[in-house]
């Protein structure tokens, strides 16, 4: 009896790349996609897979062996700095990826997902790219969450691992860099607030610290400055005189990702010089930059409307920002300068690869991209925050219950009650803003069209309404949502 009208099925992405490495086994190396996929549904007549999901399966396998060879490679962000790239202030934003259950690397969002169900995917749309942290401890922090990748499409994300009650508070964090608002920096230069935490100075509970190289800047005690000590060497105007043009040109341009970039790149180099060049490249804060999710600035400019118009001032920025950059804490052109860094850098040279992962033009603006995507919108960049997705109906909140004293200090809390197995959400654009407005704004970050639960909702209620409809309809169902 034939089961021609037998219910076929779509595997998983986890199930297809093991139907496809086992059809690869025992079919010619170097078969096509039309092979495998011929070689994976003789073996699952049960199946439906289309020949493009063989084909993007086969790229993200590709990708799998390279990621760590080229850590480098291009998977971007955009600024939050050139006024021309960066037409509003937001707040941080966590893509959504695509990183698959099977793979460790880099697994960029193709646009074949439109061919698998993703209608927000297009042929000239970038996608933000980034990789599982596999040095994080989610534990540090809380045991009520964990990562979770989801699928193909969406990525990882944080989601609970028990019931959380309404108003809870699920974890604190402390931040990874801190690069805060132009108030708190201009009070940090003179020694008004801590050069670390920012707590104002001087402290009820101990005296202030003060640069040994008479900088300006200080910190609120023993513990503060031996955690940034080093790295601030190699921002200091008196110990590296060469970051003094990169550090003015931050400053005039208002350019927090760029600050962000710059601060963690000297914390890297300090703890090279620490450690060793045997451990140049590895352990938790290299793991944590690289997992970032991000978006090149040269592909984060192509979502936003009429980016052509401002495409040569966008570039010049860059270079001179660059340039800057390189001047700052790689090679400073005036001699006493450059003398003054390698001492900071104990005369040793990078190892290529990782020169090149931080330095040349093409990783700088990926780095600039991670720090615009990540950071939270006071400016702090953290491990476990990052993770977060978007809903524009969020279930937790991002509190600052210490602002005055501990500004990047940060507190999760549940907006309502969060049930186990639920993924953990936060909002990147207003709430408040309508479907269209919202929308746009997520899409000029690189995330596509929303697709959360509110936005289908809004979406299937505005069919048949007039645009003049649309306020008197956000209204009701923000009334409905709670929002």
């Amino acid at each position: 009896m034939s089961d021609s009208n037998a219910v076929k099925i779509s595997p998983s992405d986890t199930d297809l790349l093991s139907a496809v490495i086992k059809a690869q086994s025992t079919i010619p190396d170097g078969s096509g996609a039309s092979k495998i996929a011929s070689a994976v549904l003789t073996a699952h007549p049960d199946w439906v897979v289309a020949e493009k999901r063989i084909r993007k399966l086969l790229r993200i396998q590709k990708g799998e062996d390279t990621a760590q060879a080229d850590p480098a490679a291009p998977s971007s962000s955009a600024g939050d700095g050139p006024p021309s790239a960066n037409p509003k202030k937001r707040t941080r934003g966590k893509p959504k990826t695509k990183l698959n259950e099977a793979t460790s690397g880099e697994v960029p969002r193709t646009t074949e997902d439109r061919a698998n169900g993703d209608s927000s995917a297009s042929s000239d749309t970038p996608y933000p790219i980034s990789q599982l942290n596999q040095e994080l401890k989610v534990e540090e922090w809380t045991k009520k969450i964990d990562v979770k990748v989801f699928d193909g499409m969406k990525g990882k994300g944080l989601v609970a691992t028990e019931d959380v009650a309404e108003g809870e508070v699920i974890w604190k964090e402390d931040p990874f860099i801190y690069c805060p608002d132009w108030d708190i920096q201009d009070a940090q230069s003179v020694g008004l607030r801590c050069a670390n935490c920012a707590l104002p100075l001087p402290s009820p509970r101990s005296p202030p610290i003060p640069c040994p190289s008479q900088c300006g800047r200080s910190w609120c005690n023993r513990l503060c400055y031996s955690r940034s000590k080093d790295a601030h060497a190699f921002l200091c105007l008196g110990q590296n005189p060469a970051s003094t043009p990169l550090l003015d040109f931050i400053g005039t341009e208002k350019w927090k990702a760029l600050g962000a970039w710059t601060r963690v790149v000297a914390l890297l180099l300090a703890e090279w010089v620490a450690a060793g060049d045997n451990k140049i490249g590895e352990g938790k804060d290299w793991s944590m930059l690289r997992s970032l999710a991000g978006l090149s600035l040269k592909e984060r400019v192509k979502v936003l409307p009429n980016w052509q118009t401002t495409a040569l001032a966008d570039q010049q920025l860059w270079r001179r920002a660059h340039k800057l950059y390189v001047e700052a804490l790689d090679k400073p052109s005036d001699s006493g300068a450059a003398k003054k860094l390698s001492k900071l850098k104990k005369n040793k040279a990078l190892p290529p690869a990782i020169h090149d992962e931080l330095f040349s033009y093409e990783s700088f603006l990926v780095g600039l991209g991670k720090m615009s995507l990540n950071l939270e919108s006071h400016g702090a960049l953290y491990r476990l925050h990052s993770h977060l997705n978007h809903s524009c109906s969020p279930n937790i909140s991002v509190q600052h219950p210490l602002i005055d004293t501990q500004p990047a200090k940060i507190s999760i809390v549940a907006k309502r009650p969060i049930a186990s197995g639920e993924e953990l959400t936060v909002t990147y654009v207003n709430p408040r803003n309508s479907l269209k407005k919202r929308r746009r704004e997520l899409k000029e970050w690189g995330f596509g069209e929303c697709q959360c639960e509110r936005c289908l909702e809004e979406e299937k209620m505005r069919e048949g309404k007039e645009e003049g409809d649309e306020d008197d309809l956000e209204d009701e169902l923000r009334g409905f949502l709670g929002v």
